[in-house]
């Protein structure tokens, strides 16, 4: 049974005048359709020089939500997304984003 990821992300507007927020959410499922819970993903972004983190597991509904607060000027970049399937096999998700 091999998961599948689905990878939704929007870099926001900041409200905070010194940070960009950045949302991620992932959806994983199995081959079937259902929603994969429990499942730990780490996000990850390289902004500034430096590497922003953050974790969650999936909830019931197979989806995992962080949001990321990365440096003032912050336009693209990268978001990473790495989980275990069920094989045991560390999965990772590229994607870009913008600001704009």
């Amino acid at each position: 049974m091999k998961s599948i990821l689905t990878f939704l992300f929007a870099a926001c507007a900041s409200v905070a005048v010194s940070q960009v927020a950045l949302n991620a959410t992932v959806f994983l499922s199995d081959e079937a359709g259902n929603a994969s819970g429990g499942v730990p993903v780490a996000f990850s972004v390289q902004a500034a020089g430096a590497v922003f983190t953050a974790d969650a597991t999936t909830d019931e509904a197979g989806e995992a939500t962080v949001a990321l607060e990365l440096p003032t000027g912050t336009m693209q970049g990268v978001l990473n997304a790495t989980y275990m399937n069920c094989d045991s096999v560390e999965v990772m998700m590229n994607g870009s984003f913008s600001a704009n």
